[in-house]
C-alpha cells in the first residue's frame, strides 16, 4: 500500500457506469419482489443484489479519485452511503492493464448473466413443459446425490469461509453445459443441455458430475487446504501446458470417480467425435486436446483399485480412434519461455497418469475403490491396439448402449415428483436479507486511508473464480499466477 495515489494518467470512470449498475439493481429488485418468485429465488436474488453492490461500489468508489467532481449529485452521495464502507471510501490504485471502465464493465456483466441464469432457472421450472421440469428434478437429484458422496471427504468455502451446510444443485438449460461460479451463495449453477430431456435418453446428464468438479476446484477444502493449493502443489513442477490444464483434469477425474459410471468413458470417445479435426491436437492453453481426453478417463480408470477383468475391459479402443483421426503422434505447445514446442502424445499420457494418481491419493482417496461401480462383465474383444473388426463393432455399440442404459437406471425418476428444491423460510421476515460479508470484498478495509495497489485489489476483483470466467463462464485460462503458462493474471 502506499499513503498517495502515484502519478497515473487513468481518468476516474464516468458516472453513468453507476447510472448502469442502479438500472441493473432497480430490475433485479423488482424481480425479487414479485410475487411469482419463490424461494430459493428469492435468497439467491438478495445475495446476488447485496453482493453485487458491495462489489461494484468498491470498485467505482476507489477508482473515483476526485470526489469533489460529484459532490452534489444526489446518485453519489447516495452511493458512498450504499456501500457500507463507513466515513472512509476505498482508494486504488489504478492499473494500465486493467482500467477502471473494464473492471466496471465486467462486474456489471458478471450481475447481468447472474440474474438471467437465475431468471432462467426460475420460468423454466414454473413455466417449462413437463418434459423439461422432469428433467431438470432428475437432474437436480442427480447433482446432490453426487455432492453428497464427497460430503466427508470435501469442505466447501466462499472467501476464506467455510460453509456449514452442504452445496444446493440447481440446474437449468442452456445451449451447452457449464458451471455458473457464484461467490455469494451456498449453491452450484449448473447449465445442461436441452438434448437431456427425452426419458430413457438422458446421457447427456453425465456432464453433471465433471461440472461439479469445477465448482469443488474453486470452492473445495481438504483437510483445510484448497484444492486449488493442493493441485498447485501437484503440477509445480510440470510443463506450462499440464499448468493450464489442469482445473480441466481434475473436473474430469472428480466427475468420473464420484458418479461411479463407467459410461463416462465411453461418453468420453463421442467427445471428440463433434468437433473438426483440426481441433485434435489444438492447445488451447485450458482444456486437454482432444485426443487426450479419452486417455484421460482411461488412465483414471486403470489407476483405480478395481479388479482386473474390470480395468482390462474397459481398455477402449482409443488407439484405433487416434488413427482414425489423423495418426497423430505429438502436438504443439508452450514452453517456461513461451516458445513453442512439440510433445509426443505419449509423454503427456505418461504425465497425465502421474498428476491422475496424485489426485485421487491426495483428494479423493476413499473413492478409488471398486464399491458401487458400474462394472458389469468382461468385454475382451476391446483390444487398445487394432482397429475393431467389422463383427465386433456390433459388440461395441452394445457395450455403448448398455452402459448408457445402466446410468439412465441410476437417475430413473424418483416417486415424488418435486424438484430437489423445496421453498426455504427466510431468516428474515421484512427487508432483504443480506449475503454475508467475505473475505475478498471486505479486504483491507481497516485501511482505507492508503492506496491499495493492484496486486491486491485484483483479489478483490476475481471474487473466488467470479470475474476469473467470463460471461459465459469460459475461463481466462492459464496457470494461476504463472505468467509463462497461459492468462490469468489474478494470483488465486
Amino acid at each position: 500500500m502506499t499513503d498517495s495515489a502515484p502519478p497515473n494518467q487513468l481518468r476516474d470512470p464516468d458516472i453513468f457506469w453507476l447510472h448502469r449498475w442502479l438500472a441493473l439493481k432497480k430490475t433485479i429488485q423488482a424481480t425479487r419482489k414479485s410475487k411469482d418468485t419463490k424461494e430459493p429465488f428469492k435468497g439467491l436474488l438478495c445475495n446476488l443484489l447485496a453482493f453485487g453492490q458491495k462489489q461494484f461500489l468498491y470498485f467505482f468508489l476507489g477508482f473515483t479519485h476526485s470526489l469533489g467532481h460529484y459532490k452534489e449529485n444526489k446518485d453519489f452521495e447516495q452511493a458512498k452511503k450504499d456501500g457500507g464502507f463507513g466515513a472512509a471510501s476505498p482508494k486504488l490504485i489504478k492499473d494500465y492493464d486493467y482500467p477502471p471502465e473494464y473492471v466496471l464493465r465486467t462486474i456489471l456483466d458478471q450481475i447481468a448473466v447472474d440474474f438471467e441464469i437465475i431468471q432462467r432457472a426460475m420460468h423454466q421450472r414454473q413455466h417449462g413443459t413437463e418434459f423439461q421440469q422432469e428433467t431438470l428434478n432428475l437432474a437436480d437429484k442427480w447433482g446432490q446425490e453426487l455432492l453428497g458422496r464427497v460430503k466427508k471427504m470435501i469442505e466447501f468455502s466462499h472467501g476464506d469461509e467455510k460453509v456449514s451446510l452442504h452445496p444446493k444443485v440447481i440446474t437449468y438449460f442452456n445451449r451447452s453445459p457449464l458451471i455458473r461460479m457464484i461467490p455469494y451463495d451456498n449453491v452450484a449453477l449448473i447449465g445442461i443441455p436441452l438434448t437431456a430431456t427425452r426419458p430413457d435418453h438422458r446421457r447427456d446428464l453425465l456432464v453433471i458430475g465433471h461440472e461439479l468438479g469445477h465448482y469443488a476446484y474453486w470452492h473445495g477444502q481438504v483437510n483445510g487446504q484448497s484444492i486449488r493449493e493442493i493441485l498447485r502443489y501437484i503440477v509445480r513442477g510440470e510443463m506450462p501446458y499440464i499448468k493450464n490444464w489442469i482445473e480441466e483434469i481434475f473436473s474430469d477425474v472428480f466427475g468420473f470417480v464420484v458418479s461411479k459410471q463407467l459410461a463416462m468413458s465411453l461418453w468420453a470417445l463421442e467427445m471428440i467425435a463433434d468437433n473438426l479435426p483440426s481441433e485434435y491436437v489444438h492447445d488451447n492453453r485450458v482444456h486437454p486436446i482432444d485426443l487426450l481426453r479419452p486417455y484421460l478417463f482411461l488412465l483414471t480408470l486403470s489407476t483405480l483399485e478395481l479388479s482386473p477383468h474390470t480395468r482390462d475391459s474397459r481398455a477402449g479402443n482409443v488407439a484405433a480412434i487416434v488413427k482414425d483421426r489423423g495418426g497423430h503422434e505429438y502436438f504443439r505447445t508452450i514452453d517456461w519461455e513461451r516458445k513453442e514446442i512439440k510433445v509426443k502424445l505419449g509423454t503427456a499420457k505418461n504425465t497425465l497418469q502421474t498428476v491422475i494418481v496424485k489426485i485421487l491419493d491426495n483428494i479423493l482417496p476413499k473413492l478409488k475403490t471398486e464399491e458401487n461401480w458400474d462394472v458389469g462383465s468382461p468385454v475382451g474383444w476391446w483390444n487398445a491396439n487394432q482397429s475393431l473388426p467389422a463383427e465386433n463393432k456390433k459388440k461395441w455399440e452394445e457395450e455403448k448402449e448398455r452402459r448408457y442404459k445402466n446410468f439412465e437406471k441410476t437417475i430413473d425418476p424418483p416417486k415424488n415428483p418435486d424438484s430437489n428444491i423445496q421453498p426455504e423460510k427466510s431468516e428474515q421476515k421484512k427487508g432483504e436479507q443480506p449475503a454475508k460479508t467475505h473475505a475478498f470484498v471486505t479486504v483491507r478495509e481497516a485501511n482505507f486511508e492508503r492506496y491499495l495497489e493492484p496486486e491486491l485489489w485484483k483479489i478483490v476483483f476475481a471474487a473466488d473464480g467470479w470475474a476469473v470466467k467470463g460471461p459465459e463462464t469460459q475461463p481466462v485460462g492459464g496457470w494461476e499466477g504463472d505468467s509463462s503458462g497461459g492468462y490469468n493474471p489474478f494470483h488465486l
